[in-house]
């Protein structure tokens, strides 16, 4: 469908909507390459007996494709969006496909591609805090994130 909107936009010269669907292609693919690089890294298995559960890559690209239009479009459309999300997210659990901690960690990992990338002209905020990567080297390198507010 992305793609879709992509095409139509450069044929009928839509510069508006063509850059906010390369946005969506990006997220998506962005989201795409690092559920699957964490699928190889982690491989472990679904309810089951799949391999591969770590993360949901459904939940992932759910959660990016709402994040993106609730960016775009604002909670009119991203809370809507949400809720079909989590719907995929559950049919993921209910039909044994994964897990919790799947479906939990693609939908943060989607939300925050989402955000990321549609709003690239913004900083990424939970709750007035800045969020920030984390980089440091004590006895061994540590990443992950920070998160910070000026009061």
């Amino acid at each position: 469908m992305t793609g879709l909107w992509y095409m139509l936009s450069a044929e009928n010269q839509d510069e508006f909507n063509k850059e906010r669907a390369w946005t969506m292609m990006t997220a998506l693919a962005v989201t795409g390459l690092t559920t699957v690089g964490l699928k190889a890294i982690r491989d472990n298995d679904c309810p089951n007996g799949k391999s591969w559960a770590w993360p949901s890559g459904h939940t992932a690209s759910s959660f990016t494709v709402a994040s993106v239009l609730d960016e775009f479009y604002g909670p009119e459309v991203g809370i809507p969006a949400y809720i079909l999300a989590g719907l995929v997210g559950y049919r993921m659990m209910d039909s044994g496909d994964h897990w919790a901690s799947d479906v939990a960690f693609g939908a943060v990992l989607g939300w925050v591609v989402g955000h990321t990338i549609a709003g690239k002209h913004k900083d990424l905020e939970i709750a007035g805090f800045k969020v920030l990567p984390y980089m440091a080297s004590y006895d061994a390198p540590v990443m992950g994130v920070t998160l910070i507010k000026q009061f």
